[in-house]
Parts: C-alpha cells; structure tokens; sequence
C-alpha cells in the first residue's frame, strides 16, 4: 500500500519544490545517466490496509555531478517539509485524492552520504509521513 503514497508523496514533492516526476525526482530508483536526480524510496515502517492512521517512512537520495549540486538539492526538498521562517513542519497537505498526510516530517536534515559507485556525490534525508488513506482501491 505505501507504493501508492511513495508516488503521491513524490508527486507533491515536484509541485512543492518545481520538479518533474521522471525527469528530476523518481520513485524507486535512480536513472542510470547519471544527472542531477532525487529518489524516494520506502523503507518499512507501520502501516497496513485495515489501519485508518499510519507512519510511513521514506528515503530521499538526491545525486548530483558535485557535493553542492546535490546539496542545494536536497535543501530545497527538505524546505518543501519545513518551509523557510516556519516552526513548525507540514501538517495536513492533500497529497492526493486518496491521500492525506497528517504530518509530514524529517527524521534528520540532509547529510552526506559520500560518493556512489558511479562517483557522483549524494546527499540524503528521510521523512516520517503519517497518512491517512482517504479512499479504497489499489
């Protein structure tokens, strides 16, 4: 079920911070041409069909030609949860129709994760979403 909300989740990060779903920002993996590019990815957590309120984790990799890139990057993803001059993080954004996060919060601000295989500096932060499914069907 978090698929479903990795994707809304992504789809609400692009609108927040001007990307493109596919071209900047993608759910699941990294494309292999090696540009600027962020990915979440789910990493377990709570949740289940029959739980109407949950915490799902996610983990945001943002990949850039240099550490700078990748930084200002992920910054501008995690402004997306705590905007600039804000106390306090998201709290109740329609992610979508089907989904509604309570709260939307960073576990740590973004941190270096040093280079990939590829050599390309990458930068990470992860987000704690509690989501409530607002509507059936998978």
């Amino acid at each position: 079920m978090s698929d479903l909300l990795a994707n809304d989740l992504a789809d609400w990060l692009a609108a927040q911070a001007s990307l493109a779903v596919g071209t900047d920002l993608f759910v699941g993996h990294l494309p292999q041409d090696g540009s600027l590019a962020t990915v979440v990815r789910e990493t377990g957590g709570p949740g289940g069909e029959y739980v109407p309120v949950a915490d799902y984790t996610f983990q945001l990799t943002t990949r850039g030609a240099d550490y700078a890139e990748a930084r200002a990057r992920a910054a501008a993803l995690y402004d997306c949860v705590y905007p600039p001059g804000a106390r306090v993080p998201v709290r109740n954004a329609n992610l979508s129709a089907d989904w509604r996060a309570l709260a939307i919060d960073a576990a740590q601000p973004p941190a270096d994760l040093g280079r990939g295989e590829d050599g390309r500096h990458r930068v990470v932060f992860n987000l704690i979403v509690r989501a409530h499914r607002l509507s059936g069907g998978e």
